[in-house]
Order: C-alpha cells, then sequence, then structure tokens
C-alpha cells in the first residue's frame, strides 16, 4: 500500500505545477485575467453496504472454482481453499469513497483534470485502521490546437494521464477497466491517426502485458443517409509482454484489427469488431488467432422510464488469449489473514465494483488453448413511481462458453429503489446477488447463489465557476 504520506505529497505537488502551469498561462496571456472562470470543482461518492454474505455460497465454473490453487499456503491464509464461500470484502462492513475532481480550462486547447480518491473500506474495521485507508490521486493533461493549410484544417493534439474507462476501437479487448498512458492524435477532415499508449496491464491487471502500442487509423461519420453515419478503424497493435505469452513460439503477440460502428440513429448503434494474432514464423490457421465482436446498443427515454441496453456475442480462438493472464498480481497482501485484508500491491476501486462483469480479463482466465464464446446483455432502467423515487433496475447477463467446459451462466441484477434527494444524489435500496472479488488478479465480481438486501447513498455535486 502506499504510504499516506506519499499520496499527500503527490497531491500536492501536483496541485501546485497546475497551480503554476496556469499562473504561467495567465502571466502570458492578458487575454485570460478570467482564467479561474474556467474551473470546475464536482465532489462524488458513495457508501456500500451489503448485508452479510460471508456464508453465502457463490456459483462458479468447475474450470474457474480452485481459487489460487497455484499457492495454497495463501488459498488457506485467504480462507478460500476447497470451498464456495464468498470472502470478506468492504461491502459487508460498508465501505466509502470520496473523491474531489478539479477540471482546469485556462486557455483554449489546454486542459488538466486532478481527481483526489479517499476510501475507508470498511467501518467495522476500525475508525484509523490504516490497512483499509487509502487515497490517491488520478490526472489527465490534454492539449489540443490546428493550423490551417489553405482551406483545410489539421488537427492535432495529446492526452496523457488516467483514463478509467477507455477504450480502443469497439472494445473486442481493451475496454471496462483502468489504464494510464497517453494518445497522440493527428486528424484532417473525418480522417484520424491515432497513436495509444497504455502503460502497464501487468502488475495493474494480470494480462502478463507490459504495455499496448496501437496505431489505428479512422474515418468517422460517414454519411451514408440522411440518418446512418458509419465509423471505420483499423489498426495495428503490439502488446509488450514481459513474459512468454505461449509455449508456442510461433505466437506473436503483434496483430492487427478492423472495426465498424453504425449510428442508425442518435440513440442506437450496431458495432463490430474482429482482430487476428499475428505469428512469428510457421503456418498456424487463422481460424485459431482470430476473435471477435458483434454488438447492438440503444438508449431509450419514454415519459417516466429512462433505459440503456447493450446486446454482444464475443468469441475468442483457440490461440488468440493464450497467454494473456499473471496470477501474481495481488489486490490483498498475502502476508495476511482475509479479514480485514482489502488492500494488497494493487487496488480494487469500491467505484469499480459498480463496472460491469464483462472485461477480457474474464475470458483470458481460460488458459490451455480453450476457444472462449460469450453472450453479454445489460439493461440499465428506472422508472418513476412518484416524485423522485424511482424503480430500479440493472441487468448484467454473462454467458459464456469455453471450450471442452459447461457453459457457465452469470445471471447479475440489482433490483429496488432509488430515492434521489437531490439532483445526481440519493439512496438506493435494492436486492443483488453481486459480490466483490478481491481473490483475482484483476477487479471482478462473485456471483452469490441468491440475493442480498444492498443499502446504497450515493452524491455527485458540480460547482461551475462561470
Amino acid at each position: 500500500m502506499i504510504p499516506f504520506y506519499r499520496c499527500v505529497k503527490t497531491a500536492v505537488l501536483s496541485i501546485v505545477l497546475v497551480c503554476g502551469t496556469v499562473a504561467g498561462l495567465k502571466a502570458s496571456d492578458s487575454s485570460n485575467a478570467g482564467w479561474w472562470r474556467r474551473v470546475d470543482f464536482q465532489l462524488r461518492g458513495a457508501h456500500y453496504y451489503q448485508g452479510d454474505g460471508s456464508d453465502m455460497r457463490i456459483l462458479l465454473p468447475e474450470y474457474l472454482l480452485p481459487r489460487r490453487e497455484d499457492r495454497p499456503a495463501l488459498a488457506r491464509r485467504w480462507s478460500i481453499e476447497d470451498n464456495d464461500i464468498v470472502s470478506d470484502n468492504p461491502l459487508y462492513h460498508g465501505g466509502t469513497w470520496v473523491e474531489l475532481d478539479i477540471d482546469l480550462r485556462p486557455v483554449d486547447g489546454f486542459r488538466v483534470n486532478f481527481d483526489l480518491v479517499a476510501e475507508h473500506r470498511g467501518i467495522s474495521y476500525g475508525v484509523h485502521d490504516t490497512h483499509n485507508m487509502i487515497v490517491y490521486p488520478r490526472y489527465l493533461f490534454a492539449l489540443d490546437s490546428a493550423v490551417r493549410l489553405g482551406q483545410e484544417q489539421l488537427r492535432f493534439g495529446v492526452a496523457v494521464g488516467n483514463y478509467e474507462n477507455l477504450q480502443l476501437q469497439e472494445g473486442l479487448t481493451m475496454y471496462n477497466l483502468a489504464m494510464q498512458g497517453s494518445r497522440w492524435y493527428l486528424g484532417w477532415r473525418n480522417v484520424q491517426l491515432t497513436f495509444t499508449k497504455i502503460g502497464d496491464l501487468l502488475n495493474g491487471i494480470g494480462l502478463n502485458i507490459n504495455d499496448v502500442d496501437d496505431f489505428s487509423l479512422s474515418v468517422n461519420n460517414i454519411s451514408i443517409s440522411e440518418k446512418l453515419q458509419l465509423d471505420v478503424t483499423a489498426s495495428i497493435y503490439n502488446y509488450i509482454s514481459f513474459f512468454p505469452t505461449s509455449d508456442d513460439a510461433s505466437l506473436s503477440d503483434n496483430g492487427s484489427t478492423l472495426a465498424l460502428g453504425l449510428d442508425l440513429d442518435e440513440r442506437m448503434r450496431l458495432y463490430a469488431q474482429a482482430a487476428l494474432r499475428w505469428v512469428e514464423f510457421g503456418s498456424v490457421p487463422a481460424s485459431e488467432r482470430l476473435a471477435w465482436l458483434l454488438g447492438f446498443s440503444q438508449t431509450l427515454r419514454a415519459d417516466d422510464l429512462e433505459a440503456a441496453a447493450k446486446i454482444e456475442w464475443r468469441s475468442y480462438g483457440h490461440l488468440f488469449n493464450q497467454g494473456y493472464v499473471d496470477h501474481r498480481v495481488m489486490l490483498r497482501s498475502d502476508e495476511r489473514s482475509v479479514y480485514a485484508n482489502t488492500i494488497g500491491g494493487n487496488l480494487y476501486p469500491l467505484e469499480a465494483y459498480k463496472a460491469p462483469f464483462s472485461q477480457w480479463a474474464v475470458y483470458t482466465e481460460y488458459q490451455d488453448a480453450k476457444s472462449v464464446n460469450a453472450a453479454v446483455a445489460q439493461l440499465t432502467a428506472r422508472y418513476r413511481l412518484y416524485d423522485e423515487i424511482f424503480a430500479a433496475l440493472n441487468l448484467d447477463l454473462n454467458l459464456v462458453n469455453a471450450d471442452g467446459e459447461e457453459l457457465f451462466w452469470y445471471p447479475f441484477f440489482e433490483a429496488g429503489f432509488d430515492w434521489r434527494l437531490l439532483p445526481g444524489s440519493g439512496v438506493r435500496l435494492i436486492y443483488s446477488n453481486r459480490a466483490m472479488n478481491l481473490d483475482k488478479h484483476y477487479p471482478t465480481l462473485y456471483l452469490y447463489d441468491g440475493a442480498v438486501l444492498e443499502l446504497n447513498a450515493y452524491f455527485d455535486l458540480s460547482l461551475n465557476a462561470d
């Protein structure tokens, strides 16, 4: 765990750096004498409390049921050896996170976003239990500019820092996970060349990928008809791996992708992506190295109903995911027992508990040259019952079919009531079969065999200097 004083020191230095940058910009451009009017503040947070499910059974595919079997002593220490019971996590003890976001736009084309997040990961662990408190920073700065060449305009820019949900192309592999890196782009009309650098998916997320280099060429907003708009992206990627990703030396960690996105109207989108893992030498059938995605998304607003839905089919060939897993990543301390042990060499942020289940790491868990197919259906809906009281439903349905394994069904749900006390703020009382899983090498969920009562209090307050 990062010591508290180092987090505070980093935060203070970052604020000083940002303020110094802004002060310099102000001094060099008198037209920005009122730059403080371009500062926005946002205060966000939530408290999650879940009925004690510590003796409840969880459902796992047989292939994944042995938990941390490569380290039996650790499995005993964490109380996950030879059982199918959910392990201790912050939700049983009342976990709370608070985030202060500062967004600065001192001059046109320059933006800095700085977040400071504080978490107390369980009230019953103790008021000042340093093992379960943490403060950490996030940042993102972006530079955007353009030059005019005759009647045309050439755009270019760079963004560097934290991305809480950076998605590459249509999300076949890189999606629904926190990343740190940079994006560089050069654009003309609706054509854009982009280089994306993702810093670490080895120590941060156990994908056994040290860096990702992705070069893409996209043509966006191609008008097919009055309503239809098409996006096309072709890319070449390089996964810079730290350890060998496969016993098959002919496999490469480079590959290519093609993605299509068709906006049927402003609320409906049809999308697809295919990727091919390359080979170093020899002949390996393309079907073994191919992965693809087909999806459809739609939002709906009608009177008192708001809803968003997504349906996807994902397919990963026998050798596409081979080697992309690293179990050494720890979300708990490997030296302590399971109780009150919620922070390891890496952190499972409390906010991430509300993220969808599907992510690439779910499918890379199936090694041994197994092909994986998955059907995903997600629905978020709320219906106004009276004034600011809503019925709320969140469905996250995942059907996973791995080669040689039984079909497995993850029917995650949340259902209950949402009372909006203030805009963006309120309380939720729901039944849920989702649980935090701190025993994996990446942030994910356990599936209860049943449901528990969950109480959430949340807020999202904005203060715009304008």
